[in-house]
């Protein structure tokens, strides 16, 4: 009985330790983790889409300015005659008010060109030894190359004073000197360089009486409305200049002739 009570004990007290180990075994100990985060800098890079559908980076260009294109250079032949004015010196005797009318013309010589300035039918009165400043009336297309710098350059100038006493054939006009003044631009207005922006050109040799004179006949009739043209009266006087727009002597002509070259 004893002994039977002596094994009891010792398995209980076997099965008590068992237990023991079991749960010492079975514990898990567990360490906190800490995580630290730390902050990243973004960099936002442009993309450009290529067109298939993906983004591709570009960097941005670097280098020079961009240069404006050079501007052309303009010749003779972007010139034009923008304006002219003639000055005209009257002598002793006056051109008369009404009864009489001056023309003024200015073309290309050689060429036979169209008038490309003018003023007709001028019947103010002109007063003895006084000068004017008239202005011409342009007569041909501003930027027409028969126009041109270079086309005066290449044919030369024409310049017509002409003079009708419309009514009493005894009338005449005293010229003492004739000047004009050329005005070459371009089409944007600017002048012309090297002095034809307003080039002035004296006739030295540029005086005479138109109409009458000693000897003429004194017997003409008009009819009081046109020019009839006498023949034996210096009615125009013709002034040139060579291909450098230098000035020639001036030459009387009947109305009649041709005032061209």
């Amino acid at each position: 009985m004893q002994k039977q009570l002596l094994v009891a004990f010792f398995l209980v007290l076997s099965l008590a330790l068992n237990a023991q180990i079991k749960g010492d075994t079975s514990r898990i100990i567990k360490k906190a983790v800490i995580t630290t985060t730390v902050p990243v800098k973004t960099v936002v890079t442009p993309t450009v889409n290529s067109g298939n559908g993906t983004a591709t980076q570009t960097k941005p260009q670097s280098g020079p300015a961009t240069t404006p294109p050079a501007q052309p250079t303009l010749t003779d032949a972007d010139y034009f005659l923008a304006g002219a004015v003639i000055k005209v010196t009257t002598g002793s005797d006056n051109k008369e008010a009404n009864t009489s009318t001056a023309f003024f013309y200015i073309r290309p010589r050689k060429a036979g060109g169209a008038v490309a300035y003018k003023l007709a039918d001028y019947a103010a009165e002109l007063k003895a030894n006084q000068s004017i400043d008239l202005r011409l009336d342009r007569a041909t297309t501003l930027n027409t190359a028969q126009n041109s710098l270079q086309y005066f350059k290449q044919n030369g100038l024409s310049v017509v004073v002409a003079y009708c006493n419309k009514n009493f054939c005894t009338d005449a006009w005293k010229i003492n000197g004739i000047s004009i003044t050329l005005e070459f631009k371009d089409v944007n207005g600017n002048p012309a360089p090297s002095g034809y922006g307003s080039k002035t050109i004296n006739f030295p040799v540029s005086s005479g009486t138109l109409g009458f004179i000693a000897g003429c006949n004194p017997f003409w009739v008009t009819d009081g409305k046109t020019c009839m043209g006498y023949s034996d009266q210096m009615s125009k006087m013709l002034l040139k200049t060579d291909e450098y727009l230098n000035a020639l002597p001036a030459k009387l002509l009947n109305w009649f002739a041709d005032d061209v070259n």
